[in-house]
């Protein structure tokens, strides 16, 4: 059974949001922030914000960062073939993406046997998990298949995409291994809902009209 219906599954099970939900073929290494940042080699967004992009060559930024993921959700959906990705940082509406999704879509149509891997990770426990749900019919409906979740949980996380692999990391913020518990969210979601701004979603594009021509 593919990662998406596995979540999908457990989530209409009720057996969501209460601890970290992992699925992943692979566990998750770090990175440190510094080796991003020396060459200028990442590009970060914030939430409600989507940025697409593809790693043509050594010049192009290599990754997509996100710090301080709590109640948010990132979508990632990475392109083998072309090494392409489009991101967004998602909380409350996820109605917002589903263009930006059809778009990325629509230009992998140039390659013959595009293989594109979706990545969720985010949220907190006990979060309601509608947004989670109504992203999963998203994927869904367009065919998207999971390759990695990292859902729920008490910490904060702070994730880097890399387009030349595909690969997903965690980020050393201060380039060094964590302590026990330093990543534990203090945040409530009432707070944290507080120092969010619903609108327009900001856009990044790195793509270019003919990035899949």
């Amino acid at each position: 059974m593919a990662f998406r219906d596995i979540i999908a599954d457990a989530l209409h099970a009720g057996s969501l949001s209460k601890d970290q939900y992992l699925q992943s073929y692979k566990a998750r290494q770090h990175i440190s922030i510094s080796k991003m940042e020396e060459h200028d080699e990442i590009s970060y967004i914030g939430i409600g914000e989507k940025i697409a992009c593809k790693y043509a060559s050594p010049i192009d930024k290599r990754y997509i960062g996100f710090k301080d993921v709590s109640y948010d959700l990132i979508l990632s959906l990475y392109e083998i073939n072309s090494k392409s990705a489009l991101a967004a940082r998602i909380y409350k509406d996820a109605k917002w993406a589903g263009k930006p999704i059809d778009d990325y879509m629509h230009q992998l149509r140039g390659i013959k046997k595009p293989s594109v891997e979706a990545r969720l990770i985010g949220m907190q426990n006990s979060q309601d998990t509608s947004l989670l749900d109504n992203v999963l019919s998203m994927l869904a409906a367009r065919k998207i298949e999971v390759y990695e979740a990292d859902l729920f949980g008490a910490n904060i996380r702070h994730i880097a995409l890399d387009l030349h692999t595909g690969t997903t990391f965690d980020v050393l913020v201060y380039d060094r291994i964590y302590k026990p518990g330093e990543l534990i969210n203090k945040l409530t979601e009432e707070q944290f809902s507080r120092s969010y701004v619903p609108g327009s979603p900001a856009e990044q594009s790195g793509m270019g009209a003919a990035a899949h021509g």
